[in-house]
């Protein structure tokens, strides 16, 4: 059944080369990018740079723009397209940070510290997606934590990594089981909910699992606090609205990026959000092209907030309570539904395959016992 926006497009022609990501491509194009993502942090957090920032950010954009239309991250195999996408996502990622950061008029600081050390404020800003220890913020507070002690740390995160990663293996699963042929005996509308639903549930479990992978590794190898890990997302299936679940109860880590490309207006923010997810996958198909409905869908989003604004405006009452919780469910997962088809959902979650940190069965499986999973 066709979406409302499944006409491939972009795709680049054959004739346009495309180079295998080996030694020697990621040391002439993808480390280019890392010093210039390093050195804009260090420019951004000292005074007087601005003009510096602003006259190196062509050379910067011709830089992601190589990387984005010349690297092939599958290594020849389809089925590791989703690597394809996680280059592109990270491409993307740098550029938009370079972007927001060339045009902040004042430095950065850090907050909390009485010494200033540029090379280590630095790597700590190209890794902190939040503003936790720094002057600025990611907009909604972070999630409270309780305070826990190093070893309770550890045990919360490993048991956090394994219920997170054993949600993610079932997303897999019920994604091997869901799309035509191999369909479940469901109702259509069902099924297809159940399809739209893949990509919150798969985006929560695999970004909480590494999550968990990453805290474990600052607190216990670079030393840092448990405090500088609150939790990554608050708890989104409480969302009462559109505006909270996407303004507090999802995860906030690239709202100061989309925020700084787009001028941090509501509509601008959700369309940067589209774009960066696009690209993503467009990595994944760009010789034959990409059903581009993402961007559109976060429009959607969008336009719902606004909604809920007019009504508290013009009524005095907020959307809340059980007919919020129906409304904000019914505009995440129905938009989805309707702005990407069947066969799209089966092409993006392709890229599901390649998380294996975060699949634990197919490790086990296929590492130890040789199994194919």
């Amino acid at each position: 059944m066709p979406s409302l926006l499944d006409s491939p497009e972009f795709a680049l022609p054959e004739s346009w080369p495309l180079e295998p990501l080996t030694t020697r491509t990621f040391m002439t194009m993808l480390l280019p990018l890392f010093v210039a993502y390093y050195l804009t942090a260090v420019l951004v957090i000292s005074p007087g740079t601005y003009a510096v920032r602003l006259s190196l950010l062509p050379l910067w954009l011709w830089l992601a723009f190589r990387a984005c239309t010349r690297l092939e991250a599958n290594m020849g195999n389809p089925e590791w397209d989703g690597n394809n996408l996680a280059l592109l996502t990270v491409v993307c990622l740098i550029i938009m940070r370079i972007t927001g950061w060339t045009f902040q008029r004042q430095p950065f600081v850090r907050t909390g510290t009485r010494e200033r050390a540029v090379v280590l404020d630095a790597c700590d800003l190209c890794c902190n997606f939040r503003g936790i220890g720094w002057d600025w913020t990611s907009g909604a507070p972070p999630p409270p934590q309780p305070h826990l002690d190093k070893r309770a740390f550890a045990l919360h995160a490993l048991l956090g990594y394994t219920i997170n990663a054993l949600l993610f293996e079932f997303a897999i699963l019920l994604r091997d089981n869901i799309f035509p042929p191999s369909s479940l005996p469901l109702p259509y509308p069902l099924s297809r909910v159940l399809q739209a639903l893949i990509y919150p549930v798969s985006t929560y479990a695999h970004l909480q699992g590494y999550y968990h992978i990453y805290s474990l590794v600052g607190v216990f190898l670079l030393r840092q606090s448990p405090a500088s890990w609150p939790p990554l997302f608050n708890r989104p299936w409480f969302s009462t609205s559109l505006s909270q679940f996407w303004g507090r109860r999802w995860h906030q880590g690239f709202r100061d990026m989309f925020g700084r490309v787009s001028g941090q207006r509501v509509l601008g923010t959700f369309l940067a959000s589209g774009v960066f997810h696009d690209l993503g996958i467009w990595g994944m198909s760009r010789r034959t092209g990409i059903c581009c409905n993402l961007t559109g869908y976060f429009a959607l989003m969008a336009l719902g907030i606004g909604a809920e604004y007019a009504m508290r405006k013009y009524t005095g009452k907020r959307v809340g309570g059980l007919c919020g919780r129906v409304w904000m469910a019914c505009w995440v997962v129905g938009w989805a539904v309707a702005s990407m088809g069947e066969e799209c959902m089966r092409d993006f979650y392709r890229s599901m395959t390649v998380n294996w940190l975060v699949r634990p069965v197919y490790l086990i499986s296929h590492l130890l016992l040789g199994a194919e999973y």
